[in-house]
């Protein structure tokens, strides 16, 4: 028993090494720019209508929230409610088409921002990390991981598979430094 014990754990070993050798110098890449394509496409079908339900009730939102919250804020409030979502709207569609994408992030990081400072307002960090809340999950889960995502792809930019990637070899340099 010992004999068959000892004679496997070499052949386990250089098994195991060559898988390593193996991934280690596998090219990536493919695989990050696909990952990058599903994240801003599904991240963005999911901002969507956040946007979409600012523009449905402007002055609902507005009175709701931003004079609740963010009575601070200059100009007309229903104006702040538009902004955050046209930045919704159009910033998911630029980050779906992968151009404008960093400016776009930007825009979106902003918004969640400002949702993060309303929920924290609102409900506080409800006991984070192992409090038990009713619902089930803290008012401020979905802000936070979107302004996770979208801090990642401002990091790692629109990805392979993306307009700019596209046209890329087309545009001058100091041009495509502010649509990238």
């Amino acid at each position: 028993m010992l004999q068959a014990k000892t004679t496997y754990v070499p052949l386990v070993n250089a098994v195991r090494r060559k898988l390593c050798i193996a991934i280690n110098q596998m090219n990536t890449k493919p695989f990050a720019d696909v990952t990058l394509l599903l994240a801003r496409v599904l991240v963005s079908l999911l901002m969507l209508h956040h946007g979409i339900e600012k523009l449905s009730d402007v002055d609902g939102f507005t009175s709701f929230i931003v004079d609740n919250y963010f009575s601070y804020l200059p100009f007309d409030h229903s104006y702040w409610t538009r902004l955050a979502a046209y930045t919704q709207i159009f910033g998911s569609f630029f980050l779906i088409i992968g151009i404008f994408t960093r400016a776009s992030l930007l825009g979106l990081s902003s918004t969640m921002l400002f949702a993060l400072v309303f929920h924290f307002s609102d409900t506080g960090l409800q006991g984070a990390p192992l409090g038990i809340v009713d619902a089930h999950n803290y008012e401020f889960e979905a802000s936070s991981l979107y302004l996770l995502l979208y801090a990642l792809m401002l990091v790692f930019g629109s990805g392979g598979y993306s307009l700019i990637a596209a046209v890329r070899s087309k545009i001058s340099d100091s041009i495509l430094r502010w649509i990238v």
